[in-house]
C-alpha cells in the first residue's frame, strides 16, 4: 500500500486520513452527545469541540491544498459562528 492514502480524483484532492484537531473535534463533539447537558464536562466537552473546529478550520482555510479544502475551513468558520450566536 503506498505511503500516500489521500484520495484524489484525476490529480484533485478530495478527502484524506483526518489529522489531529479533526480527530479531537470528533472526539469533543461525541463527549458531548454523551455526557447530561449542563454539566461540567458537557463544558469541557463544548470546548474542545470548539477548539479543535477553530484550528482545523484554520489550517483548511489558510493551508488548504485546493479550493474545495478552503472552502471546507470558511464553512467551519461559519459553523463556529452559528455555535456561539
Amino acid at each position: 500500500m503506498p505511503a500516500n492514502r489521500d484520495f484524489k480524483i484525476r490529480g484533485y484532492t478530495i478527502g484524506q486520513p483526518p489529522n489531529l484537531p479533526l480527530i479531537v473535534m470528533v472526539a469533543g463533539g461525541v463527549a458531548g452527545r454523551l455526557l447530561d447537558e449542563g454539566s461540567a464536562g458537557d463544558g469541557v466537552a463544548d470546548f474542545v469541540f470548539c477548539a479543535g473546529l477553530s484550528i482545523w478550520s484554520y489550517l483548511e482555510t489558510f493551508h488548504g491544498v485546493n479550493a474545495f479544502r478552503k472552502f471546507l475551513g470558511v464553512a467551519g468558520f461559519l459553523l463556529l459562528l452559528r455555535f456561539f450566536l
